[in-house]
């Protein structure tokens, strides 16, 4: 497995988690086989650009914003906070958000 590989697969994983959307309904949106995406997700395998495609419009995301710090293996500090803010639900990242300008202007 390839660092882009897993690093890919923890985006998508990520982007699907913060929408609060399993695999499987994943597969059933992007018409993709639920094996398969667990295999993206996992790294073990490289999708296509028609199966990058396809994810895209399933979770109603852009391309490129799969490849977003792509080229950083997730093992620093800041790419784990970002995933982790990112696997939040929407009302928790913006209370969140309060929290973070709070600290900034003190």
């Amino acid at each position: 497995m390839s660092n882009v590989n897993i690093a890919f697969g923890k985006r998508i994983k990520s982007i699907r988690v913060s929408k609060h959307i399993s695999q499987e309904k994943t597969a059933e949106l992007c018409g993709l086989h639920p094996t398969y995406i667990g295999q993206i997700e996992r790294g073990e395998k490289s999708p296509t650009l028609e199966s990058i495609y396809k994810l895209a419009i399933g979770l109603g995301v852009s391309p490129q914003d799969f490849f977003e710090n792509i080229d950083n293996s997730g093992d620093d500090f800041a790419s784990k906070i970002y995933n982790e803010i990112l696997s939040l639900p929407e009302e928790q990242k913006k209370k969140l958000y309060k929290i973070i300008v709070e600290i900034i202007h003190l």
